[in-house]
């Protein structure tokens, strides 16, 4: 499966070839698996740390059952 991707050139008012790229090459290409797998550990980092500060203003906001035993 073959993409081609112009862009319009402003200065000639016509369209000019950008790239071509193949999508089985892209596929087999080690720093495409690293990189998407670096986006997606981010997100998954990310993802977590929102849990986290959603645990932490729960706890601030209603305590927790070990707060409440020792009053």
């Amino acid at each position: 499966m073959r993409f081609e991707f112009s862009m319009l050139n402003e200065r000639k008012g016509g369209f000019k070839k950008m790239a071509r790229f193949d999508a089985k090459t892209i596929v087999k290409d080690k720093r495409f698996w690293v990189a998407s797998l670096i986006i997606v550990w981010a997100a998954s980092l990310q993802g977590h740390m929102m849990w986290l500060q959603r645990q932490d203003s729960f706890k601030q906001k209603f305590g927790t059952i070990d707060e409440d035993d020792h009053k």
